[in-house]
Parts: C-alpha cells; structure tokens; sequence
C-alpha cells in the first residue's frame, strides 16, 4: 500500500526547502528510499530526511528525542535547526539533521550496550513532561492491508499483543526511561568521536528491557549469534541480566519487534525483488513456515 504522493518526488522538494532555507545544494543526492527518504547536502554537511507518513508521530517522535539527547549529552545526530518546526511538504514532514561523518565500521554489541545504557541512565530521573510510551505496532496495522489471506491472523495477534504490551508500558509504570527502540547496528553510525544514534522515530519512554528486542530478533529471526546479545548484556551492566531472557514479558516484547519489521518488508514489498522475496520469507517465518533466516536489506 503505497501513499497518494508516492508519484511526487521527495528528492526534488528536499532541495528546493534546503534552497529556501540558505543552504548550498550542490552535489546533493538521495541516500536512501524506504519508509522515510533520506537527502545528503555534503557542502552542508546536512542530511534532509522527509517522513512520508506511515508512522503519524515519527516526527515529533524524533524531534523530542533529539533534543533531550542534545541537552543530556548523549551521542546521537543533532537537529541542523534545533528550534524550527518541521516542514509540512507535499510528500511528507521534512526536518534537516546534521550529517554524521561514518568511518565505515558497523557498531558491536558492546557498543550498543553502552549506548543503551548512556541513553536509559540519562533518562532516568528528571524527564520532561509530555514524554510519550513507545508503541512499537502502532503502524503495524495499517501497513499489513490488502487481501492476503495470511493478514488476518497477524492483525489479530497484533490486537492481542497491543493488549498485554499497554498493561505493561504505559505513563504510569515504574522504572521507565527513554528508549530509542529500534536499537541496532544500521541505526548507530560510528564516527570518528564514536558511535552516535540515529533514526529515532520509534524513540519513547519503556521498560529498560525494551532496547533487548532487536537483538533478540537479529538472534531468533536473522541468525545472528548468541555472543552479540551476551554482548550487549555484558556491556549493559546492573539492571540488565541474563536472567531477564526467561521473562515472559520479554517475549512479547521481541514479538512485537518482529512484526514491526515484518510490517515494514511488507509496506516495502514492491521497492525491488530482493524484497518482495524478503516480505513473503518473514511473513511465512512469523506464521510457523520458515524457509531461511531474515535477511537486513
């Protein structure tokens, strides 16, 4: 299901905001073409991301964030503009961020544990009001529409697990803290000052143990080996142990991370072959058919 302005193109009205905005556009060129687009201004060293709307809070999502994270001292990309609104185009909410220098090298587990930890101990205490709860399925619904006969099975498992997550997450739970909740190696970018989140749609307040799904899922769903999240657990330190991993609670929350980025293949399924095939791999995996392990793309 793609948007009405799917036809228009996000590439052509970042440049003409960053023109209206000052800035120099030459050599600017798209970086990526998903859920959000992504624009590089190299003379700037700005990058235009334009939401184009199948999560509604991303933005602000992010905008919140990203400013508390500049005010705590942690390491994530900073708001190019930290004081503007976000711009209301034709394809989308368009907001310019700076644009981190990648040395190239994919974060460790060790790494993001201590990322996640700077991030939750940052957040702890003394949080501004009007911090929302993540809500990791909130675009699952919408994104898994047509007439599959596979979909309705996967909406009601997502009702029902919206069920048990909202009993646990919620304003009034103890112990929550900012989370940036889709916490993994393509959503750290390592600089050359060390490594930096990005991509904070999904960000909100929740359990410490929420920042544990992606990496359950890269080890159940992905293959990818139990050293990364020992890993993780290792660096983490207090609060996080390995007795958590026998936590019901646990499991719904990498349950609801799963469909997450089964919902995103399946809205993306038509960007290319590779996936198309990755979307129909996960959606048999997730109803007991595998085939193979998920792949990243």
């Amino acid at each position: 299901m793609q948007p009405a302005h799917a036809a228009l193109d996000p590439v052509a009205v970042a440049i003409r905001e960053a023109r209206r905005a000052g800035m120099d556009v030459r050599g600017a060129g798209l970086m990526r073409h998903a859920s959000s687009v992504l624009v590089r201004f190299p003379r700037e060293q700005a990058l235009a991301r334009v939401d184009l709307g199948h999560e509604p809070d991303g933005v602000s999502r992010q905008l919140q964030a990203a400013r508390l994270l500049e005010a705590r001292g942690v390491p994530a990309a900073r708001l190019l503009f930290p004081d503007a609104a976000p711009i209301d185009t034709e394809v989308g909410r368009l907001v310019f961020w700076e644009l981190l220098e990648d040395t190239g090298r994919p974060p460790t587990a060790i790494e993001l544990g201590r990322l996640a930890r700077q991030l939750h101990d940052a957040t702890a205490t003394d949080r501004p009001p009007g911090l929302r709860c993540v809500d990791l399925i909130a675009m699952v619904p919408d994104a898994l529409q047509g007439d599959d006969p596979r979909l309705p099975a996967l909406r009601a498992r997502c009702v029902a697990l919206r069920r048990r997550l909202d009993a646990r997450i919620h304003p009034g739970a103890a112990d929550l803290v900012l989370c940036h909740a889709d916490l993994h190696r393509d959503n750290v970018v390592v600089t050359p000052e060390g490594p930096k989140m990005v991509d904070l749609e999904h960000a909100g307040l929740g359990p410490r143990s929420l920042e544990l799904a992606p990496m359950l899922v890269m080890e159940r769903r992905y293959g990818a080996s139990p050293s990364c999240l020992e890993g993780f657990l290792r660096s983490y330190g207090a609060d996080l142990g390995p007795a958590l991993l026998a936590s019901p609670g646990l499991d719904d929350l990498g349950e609801a991370y799963a469909l997450l980025v089964l919902a995103w293949s399946y809205l993306h399924r038509d960007l290319s072959p590779e996936m198309t095939e990755e979307a129909e791999v996960r959606m048999e995996d997730f109803l007991g058919r595998p085939s193979r392990p998920w792949r990243l793309l």
